[in-house]
């Protein structure tokens, strides 16, 4: 069974965002964010997402911890290949997990160098520290792999990632709320039912600024991990500031 990404176009929820800065951000975001695959009866199924981080030298997914109380192991867990259509197994890759005692928030840490250094060849890490956290903001980007956006066909697995910018409804120390209407306008244009998000769990909530006008210079910073919707309403997340706990048991192991 291979695995297929498919292109996307990003979605605008009322924040005006200009295309070209849009596109640029979208760029980033789809060599980052992964979906976590389960296999069940022999077959990857789409489970959740994730976002891949370096963090005191180690490399880590992060996600949401609501994830293993569906019933899912962690050597059952997989995540793919970039474009190769190969998946790499967290069995072969020296996993542990880091959870946050309170909030729906995991650490996956790569344990074994070799898994490492396979995605290194197919994603890029972004940079994971307490003090690059947003503690709040006004623009924010979800990416993920909603279920209703994967579908099988002669042995491939094909998935469309959604990636949508929302402004925030509520931004505190533990949770985040931002819009998220069930009609919105595709960057090219287009006005679409927006799809609903489950699997999108666990993908990383990204607070947007920019120096100047150049969408080149656009910062991402991780605020948050989305746990959990209501169409024509909003999205939530845990906010990543809650988690400082969790990087200090990461430095201490």
């Amino acid at each position: 069974m291979a695995w297929q990404p498919v292109e996307t176009v990003p979605i605008d929820l009322g924040t005006g965002i200009a295309p070209d800065r849009a596109q640029a951000i979208a760029a980033a975001l789809t060599r980052r964010v992964l979906p976590l695959l389960r296999l069940l009866d022999g077959r990857p199924e789409p489970l959740a997402s994730a976002a891949l981080f370096r963090a005191d030298g180690r490399w880590l997914l992060l996600t949401c911890r609501h994830l293993f109380e569906t019933g899912a192991a962690l050597g059952d867990l997989g995540v793919p290949l970039g474009a190769s259509g190969r998946i790499l197994w967290l069995r072969d890759a020296a996993p542990r997990v880091i959870e946050h005692p309170a909030r729906d928030l995991a650490f996956i840490v790569i344990g074994d160098a070799a898994a490492a250094e396979e995605l290194a060849r197919h994603w890029r890490p972004a940079l994971l520290a307490p003090e690059a956290v947003a503690a709040g903001g006004e623009l924010f980007v979800v990416a993920g792999y909603p279920y209703a956006q994967t579908r099988r066909e002669n042995a491939i697995v094909y998935a469309r990632p959604v990636v949508l910018f929302t402004r925030a409804q509520q931004a505190g120390a533990e949770e985040l709320r931002a819009a998220y209407a069930r009609i919105a306008r595709r960057l090219d244009g287009i006005d679409i039912h927006t799809p609903p998000l489950d699997g999108v769990s666990g993908a990383t909530c990204w607070a947007v600024s920019a120096a100047g006008d150049d969408c080149d210079a656009c910062i991402l910073r991780p605020a948050g991990v989305q746990v959990a919707f209501t169409h024509s309403r909003e999205i939530r997340a845990e906010a990543l500031a809650a988690a400082r706990e969790m990087f200090e048991r990461l430095r201490a192991s």
